[in-house]
Order: structure tokens, then sequence, then C-alpha cells
């Protein structure tokens, strides 16, 4: 009796910990997925950016973090259904050695579009466009699913739920300055006023930052427009947000790097 009583407790437990994470996931995809769409439609920079930018995101964000979780997931099942000791001794040797230099391929690949993806966020952040990481997030879901079919119903959503939240989560990791800028630039919306975008980029340096010409003591202005940047630093100072402002309102904004 107290068995089954330690069995029914540790199930429910097990069940209560697969919904939560489950639901964590829906939520953060339902708030990302309406967070994304409203910025699709009022963005001045993505609409200054055009749908190519986006898809390029989509692209670079689902080799980068979605394909290694693909490929850790088929290494999870293939080990969950080869893990009988003597089906591994009926292997040959030249099979044995295939399957072993196979998955240390399929490691370096994992370990190796991660760094990539990094490496290339450092110069564009692809993940803070619009839908981006929602897009690649319901790729992963359907992929994920197929991949994972084998797996106890319970585990396969958990695992699915966990790496969802991850995927989703890629657009807040903020690598350097450069990157949270970025997503706030895609936040203006066309047709605010002057007032709005100031309380939203008001964590930033207002200006240019370079004198004008034989003027020192004079800031250079760009006419008609208000630029942000978020950094001194060399590799940054030249960062530009640039909001082009027509009858005290949001005409088009766009980003220059350095």
């Amino acid at each position: 009796m107290r068995s089954d009583h330690n069995r029914f407790g540790n199930l429910f437990r097990n069940l209560r910990i697969h919904f939560w994470c489950i639901g964590i996931a829906g939520i953060f995809l339902g708030f990302s997925f309406f967070e994304g769409v409203y910025q699709c439609i009022s963005s001045a920079l993505l609409k200054e950016s055009g749908v190519g930018t986006l898809a390029l995101s989509i692209v670079v964000t689902f080799f980068g973090v979605v394909v290694p979780l693909l490929l850790l997931s088929w290494l999870y099942s293939q080990f969950n259904e080869h893990k009988n000791p003597v089906e591994t001794l009926c292997l040959g040797k030249l099979a044995m050695v295939t399957r072993i230099f196979g998955y240390l391929a399929i490691l370096g690949v994992i370990v190796i579009l991660p760094i990539g993806f990094y490496l290339a966020e450092l110069i564009i952040p692809f993940s803070v466009v619009p839908l981006c990481t929602v897009i690649c997030g319901v790729l992963w879901i359907c992929l994920g699913s197929v991949i994972l079919r084998r797996l106890r119903k319970d585990q396969k959503l958990t695992l699915i739920a966990v790496s969802l939240c991850l995927i989703l989560s890629v657009k807040f990791l903020d690598w350097n300055s450069r990157k949270s800028f970025e997503r706030d630039l895609f936040r203006i919306k066309s047709g605010v006023t002057v007032e709005e975008v100031n309380n939203l980029m008001a964590r930033y340096i207002k200006g240019t930052g370079l004198p004008y010409p034989y003027a020192t003591d004079k800031e250079f202005e760009v006419k008609d427009s208000m630029i942000y940047r978020h950094s001194n630093k060399g590799a940054y100072y030249s960062d530009w947000g640039i909001v082009k402002i027509r009858d005290g309102k949001v005409e088009a904004v766009k980003f220059s790097p350095d």
C-alpha cells in the first residue's frame, strides 16, 4: 500500500513539472507571437529593412540555434534506442567505429554552429528581428516532435517545451550593447511623436558625438533626424540609430552600424 502511494505521489509530482514546463513555454510563445506580429505591423525599422531581413534572420537563427537542438535530440533518441549492451556487443568492429565517428562528427557540428551564431550576432543581432525566434520555435516544435516521437509522451513534451523557451529567450541574450540597442529600435513605431521616441530611447546617448567641421564647440546634426548611440567605445562609437522626423512624428528608422 505504501509503495503504491509513493508511486502515485511521484507520478503526480512528475506530471506537475511537465505541466509547468508546457504552460510556461505556451505563454512565452503566445506573448512572443503577439508582440512579433504587432512589431511587424508597426515597426518603422522593419518597414525600412524589408522582408529580406526577416528571412535572413530566420535562416541564421535556425541553423545557429534550432539545428543544434535537433541534432542533440536525435543523438538522445539514438542512445535511448541503443542502450542495450547486448545489442552493442553484437555490432561488428567496423560498424561500431563508424557509429562512434558519426556521433563525434555530429557533436562537432553541435558545438560549431552555436559558436558561429554567437560570432555572427556580435556583428548583426539577427534574433532581435520581430517574429524571427517565434518562427524558429514553431519549426522546432514540428521537427522536434518527429525526431523525439519514440520517447514517452510526457518526456517528449517536456524536452520540446524547455527547448522552445531556450529558442525564444535567445532574442533577449545581450552579448553586447548593440543587440539591446537594435531590439529597442525595432520597437519604435511609425507615426509616434518625438517625445515618445525620447522616452523609449532614454537610456541611450542622444546625438552624433561628432563635432561640426571647423567648429569644435557644436555637435554635428543630421537634418530632420534624431540620432541615438548605445556606446562611446571605439568598436561601437559610430553605431547610429537614425530616426527621421516629419511634422513632429516618426517617418522612418534606420540602423547604421559602425
